[in-house]
């Protein structure tokens, strides 16, 4: 973002944000030992690719503001398959970094693991004033789990040729609007008498070949008024909300999402369109053979470099007509600090410096994800990706994953057991939250 171009009313209320949230960080830090005059070497772990974390800090406001407080940032690149256990490994060899970068759906796994700064140091009113809604997730009863860094959104991308083929002017806005006579599937979509699909407008209905399934299936039951995990009432600990929720008065939203998605890939009906035959999605989309894609905001540069003859777009994801809220599901990140880690205020100092709005504003500059404060996200970009991706970033909703790999089995077998006939919707979203639930139960 070009700070040359803000108004002074811009930046008055964009250094009032910086204040805030660097003056509550620095509380904690201070609470903590001091370190020497010189710089102190702080080490932080993420999954984010290292040549772009790498330009980010050497922008010289980034550099500044770690040489401000005295500490010096080495960050590792890791690889997403095998991070989790890296860093159980390396904490147990005691040669763990002092920080871990960690998304809300990570956020359970990695809570007996992190030192979380309390209210009195950060209090809860100042984040929920400086962050997305989304990164909500990371606040505990007991205080802030990690810090939000970047949010990446699912959003839309459609192909604008595949569009004009089919006399169709624009994507579509709600779910509905794929329906009818005029309709992306009635206008694209191309089928023979052995249901192969031959050219297709979406994929949905199927699992390992759709990418990022389970981000999809949790957005449509979001938009259909499932939480899928909320706070038990009487108790006070985490629960599957799949079946029926305390902050919802809809009881079969899980049961209307997975009932909807899975039709997409059922011969017999109208809005057939994807089968397991078929690519994944996101290379289908790359060749020029799918007409929509719903993938991460950071997939953009990908996109043009798999195919930069590619004639697409991206606009923000359909909604349903009969939810009050427009949402889409994000990927939210934040800094937190081990407990292992070999000195606590540096790293909490170079918190202050990577999390402010400014620093976002670099960042976001940098890798071209939407910040997370809200101070930038009120300021939209000219750049009509980027002003997408901004919109989309404060429309993101999350859940608290208990263990990524078993739900993502049981949203694999919650389609499945549907597509094979095995289940119904409602039995298989009833297996699906016993499942869940257990998995709850064995945390608790």
């Amino acid at each position: 973002m070009n700070f040359g171009s803000l108004t002074k009313f811009q930046l008055f209320f964009l250094g009032g944000l910086v204040i805030a949230i660097v003056a509550a960080i620095s509380v904690f830090a201070l609470n903590k030992a001091s370190n020497s005059g010189q710089n102190v070497s702080v080490t932080i772990w993420g999954t984010i690719p290292s040549v772009t974390m790498q330009t980010f800090l050497q922008r010289g406001e980034i550099k500044a503001a770690l040489d401000a407080k005295k500490v010096a940032v080495v960050y590792l690149a890791k690889a997403p398959e095998t991070f989790d256990q890296d860093v159980v490994e390396a904490i147990a060899a005691g040669q763990g970094p002092d920080a871990v970068m960690i998304s809300q759906d990570a956020a359970l796994q990695y809570l007996d693991k992190i030192i979380q700064i309390p209210y009195t140091s950060f209090s809860e009113r100042t984040f929920k004033d400086s962050y997305i809604q989304e990164a909500e997730l990371f606040l505990t009863p007991q205080g802030i789990e990690a810090l939000p860094f970047t949010v990446d959104p699912i959003v839309m991308y459609w192909n604008r040729t595949l569009f004009a083929n089919a006399g169709i002017s624009n994507p579509p806005t709600s779910w509905s609007q794929l329906y009818g006579p005029d309709g992306a599937i009635a206008k694209i979509n191309k089928v023979d008498i052995n249901h192969n699909i031959l050219k297709t407008s979406l994929a949905l209905g199927t699992y390992d070949n759709v990418s990022h399934a389970k981000e999809i299936l949790s957005l449509l039951m979001f938009q259909a008024g499932t939480p899928i995990v909320e706070i038990d009432s009487t108790n006070g600990v985490l629960k599957s909300a799949l079946t029926g929720s305390n902050s919802s008065t809809v009881t079969n939203g899980a049961t209307a999402a997975l009932s909807f998605y899975t039709q997409f890939a059922d011969p017999a009906k109208s809005l057939y369109s994807w089968n397991t035959a078929l690519p994944l999605s996101r290379d289908a989309f790359a060749a020029g053979d799918l007409a929509l894609y719903f993938g991460y905001a950071s997939e953009l540069s990908n996109l043009y470099a798999r195919n930069p003859n590619l004639n697409f777009d991206v606009a923000p994801m359909p909604q349903s007509l009969t939810s009050s809220a427009n949402l889409t599901y994000g990927k939210v990140t934040g800094l937190a600090i081990l407990r292992s880690a070999s000195n606590i205020t540096a790293t909490a100092n170079a918190f202050v410096a990577l999390t402010t709005s400014a620093a976002q504003a670099v960042w976001s500059d940098v890798s071209g994800f939407p910040p997370v404060t809200r101070d930038l996200l009120a300021l939209k970009p000219s750049s009509p990706f980027v002003s997408v991706f901004y919109t989309a970033a404060l429309q993101s909703q999350g859940w608290l994953d208990p263990n990524r790999s078993v739900t993502n089995s049981i949203f694999g077998d919650m389609v499945g057991s549907v597509l094979s006939g095995g289940k119904r919707p409602e039995e298989a979203v009833t297996d699906a939250n016993s499942r869940l639930s257990q998995l709850f139960s064995n945390r608790n």
